[in-house]
Parts: C-alpha cells; sequence; structure tokens
C-alpha cells in the first residue's frame, strides 16, 4: 500500500523529483519505508527548524539579522534597507518590510497649505513660522494610510507642535491662537504632538487630552515622522516608534503645523507620503557563495503579509538559481503556518535546480497582477 504525502525528494541528483507529493510506501505488515520516513522527518524538521528562526525574527525587531544562520542562507530580517534589486518596491523602515504598494511623496510647498500661510516664510519644502501663534494646515485632505515627516531645525525650544486632524472638525482649527497646545487644542479628534517651551520633551495628546508626557527629548535635526497606518496613528523620531495613540480611525484627514508662543520655529524637509496604486515589484538580494556546489534543490523559507487575497505561485512567484542569477527555477508554494495574529504568514518555497551547475546562491521574488502584498523576511534557504 502507498500512502501520498508532502516531501522533497531527496535522490540522486539527476533523478527525478517532486516539490509536491512522496509516495510513502508501506509492506505487508504496514510497516513504511525507512527511507521514505527518514525524508519526511528532515523536511518536517527543516520547517519546525525554519518555524523557530522566524519566530525569533519576528520577535527581535531590533535584531538585525542578515546572512548566514546555521544550515541556513541569504537569512535578512529587513531591519536596513539591504536588498540589492527592488524595482517598483517600497521599503518601510517603520515596519521592516518591502511592499508592493506604490507610494506618491508630496513636499512641502506654499501653495499646498491653508489657514495663517502669510505669517509663515516658505522655501523650498522648509516651513519657518515668523510669527507667533500661527497654524496652517494641508489644503488636500487624504483617507486611508498617510504619514509626513519633518526635521527640526531651529528654535525648537519654543512652544509648537504638529498634528494629523479630522476634516469634520474643520471649523475648529485655530490659525491664530497663542492658548497651550495651539491650533487643534478644542478638536475632539486631533492626533497631536505638541512642545511646550518649559520643556524640551514632546507631548502626544487627543485634542487637548494629554495621553502621554515626555514621549521623546528633541534636538535639533531629529527627524520625526508621524504616520497613520491601517487607522492607528504612530510617532517615530529618527525612525524609532515612541507612541502609538490608544484611539484610531479611518476617517478623512489633513495634517498641521503650529506654534503659539513667540515665533522662530522652523521645520526642515517637510513632505508627506501616501499610498496609491499597487505595482509589480521585482526583489533580490546580492548573491551568496554556497559550501557545496550543485544541490538538487533549495528549499526557501519567507514571511509575507498579504494585503489582499492572493494567489502563490501567481501572484507572487519565487525564483532561485544556484549560478548567480544565470538560470532560474521556479519554486513551488506550500503553507508552513501563520506568525500570530496580525497577518504574517511563514511559507516553504521548493525549487529544483538540477538543471544548474554552480555554487552562487541567489533568490529572485516577483509580484504579479497588481497585488499589494509585504515581504516582511526572508527566513533562510537551504540546500538538498
Amino acid at each position: 500500500m502507498a500512502l501520498y504525502v508532502r516531501h522533497w525528494s531527496t535522490t540522486n541528483r539527476r533523478s527525478n523529483m517532486t516539490t509536491q507529493t512522496k509516495i510513502l510506501t508501506f509492506d505487508v505488515n504496514c510497516n513504511p519505508s525507512t527511507t521514505d520516513l527518514l525524508d519526511l522527518c528532515v523536511s518536517s524538521a527543516n520547517d519546525l527548524a525554519a518555524s523557530s528562526l522566524a519566530y525569533a525574527m519576528a520577535s527581535n525587531d531590533a535584531l538585525s539579522i542578515n546572512g548566514r544562520v546555521g544550515a541556513f542562507y541569504l537569512v535578512d530580517d529587513f531591519d536596513s534597507d539591504s536588498l540589492t534589486t527592488k524595482t517598483n518596491a517600497s521599503y518601510n523602515a517603520a515596519g521592516d518590510y518591502y511592499t508592493s504598494l506604490g507610494f506618491t511623496t508630496t513636499p512641502s510647498a506654499s501653495g499646498e497649505w491653508s489657514g495663517n500661510t502669510s505669517e509663515i516664510s516658505f522655501v523650498g519644502d522648509n516651513v519657518d513660522f515668523i510669527a507667533s501663534n500661527t497654524g496652517i494646515y494641508t489644503t488636500d485632505t487624504f483617507t486611508g494610510d498617510i504619514s509626513f515627516q519633518l526635521t527640526l531645525a531651529e528654535s525648537v525650544t519654543n512652544s509648537c507642535g504638529f498634528a494629523i486632524y479630522d476634516v469634520s472638525e474643520q471649523a475648529s482649527f485655530l490659525d491664530n491662537d497663542g492658548s497651550t497646545y495651539g491650533a487643534c487644542r478644542t478638536m475632539t479628534n486631533a492626533w497631536v504632538v505638541s512642545l511646550h517651551s518649559t520643556s524640551t520633551y514632546y507631548k502626544a495628546l487627543k485634542g487637548n487630552t494629554i495621553e502621554a508626557n515626555d514621549i521623546f527629548n528633541q534636538a535639533l535635526n531629529d527627524v520625526i515622522k508621524m504616520e497613520r497606518d491601517g487607522g492607528v496613528v504612530k510617532v517615530y523620531q529618527n525612525n524609532v516608534l515612541r507612541y502609538t495613540f490608544a484611539d484610531s480611525s479611518d476617517n478623512e484627514v489633513r495634517i498641521a503645523l503650529f506654534e503659539y508662543e513667540s515665533g522662530n520655529v522652523r521645520f526642515d524637509d517637510v513632505s508627506w507620503i501616501f499610498p496609491s496604486t499597487p505595482q509589480n515589484i521585482t526583489l533580490a538580494p546580492s548573491a551568496m557563495t554556497l559550501d557545496t556546489a550543485d544541490p538538487d534543490g533549495i528549499t526557501a523559507y519567507i514571511v509575507i503579509d498579504p494585503q489582499e487575497t492572493i494567489t502563490v505561485g501567481t501572484d507572487i512567484v519565487m525564483t532561485m538559481s544556484i549560478d548567480g542569477g544565470t538560470t532560474d527555477a521556479t519554486g513551488t508554494w506550500t503553507k508552513v503556518g501563520s506568525l500570530g495574529s496580525g497577518g504574517e504568514e511563514l511559507w516553504r518555497v521548493d525549487a529544483d535546480v538540477t538543471a544548474q551547475t554552480g555554487l552562487s546562491l541567489i533568490w529572485e521574488i516577483t509580484t504579479h497582477n497588481n497585488k499589494e502584498i509585504r515581504l516582511n523576511g526572508i527566513v533562510g534557504l537551504i540546500t538538498q
């Protein structure tokens, strides 16, 4: 009798092999083949090892894992923008992932703002408050995900701040107000980061209600980013997450900048980014040298986070090469499991490379049909 199970063949390099099924044979006494059991155990052990490594990568966000880990080649948790090829892709430094979602970046300019703009000096994408008690807001409104960033450039110990606020409360925007916490202080649905001149620390406020004191200690040339991702508003200082607001919202919003004391506040390199149509992307690392040339196959373990329904092998394709990319072998996908409840998935991708020779290992991932997909990490590639 025979039982068909998922398996990677470990037979001779030039023999036929399958990445889908393996016949597990039994004798007349229902004892399984020792060879088949060994091969199946190896596959299961690889899955377990990859699962453990994937969990470690996900749990240690601050730890940079890149290169070789044990038997796993080309391990990368994308703690940095490390890939060599990233055609049409965007790298998210806050989330440590690559995404196929396209983005539109708008640099600040005088024509992008409304409010008390007569009290502002706009030079390039810099915003210089030359008078006190001044608030401005973006003329455009935004739905869905949005982020903006700025550099703290001048006299940042004066009372100032920035915010994302619900456009339904536009009538409450105060563009010439000297009260504490400034332009959005009478709103309910405003996510505000504000500095008072009596402190060097920024506070997080929902409207005029302080959620947290001292979320970060500011300094000149710090790069501050405020984003709304999936309705959740977060604040980053130099790409380090400093605060996540308690309340979330998907409502239409605007961005605001304000100063409420004595002027002489400047924000440089002001810009905002919002999503556009998902792109078809290509991702690949630099090649890594194998210990032994001419393996029969390559098994890759990767973590993806589809943002919509996809078909693996069609909407996302992974190829592997042992000759530096001259010849590619398309992999077959098998889901190992999910990493928590956030949407990240661990997949095993098997490729037959018996038609190739060499020891220069490289992978390539392409997406198709304009699907929004995040690549969160390469757990690693192993040889068969």
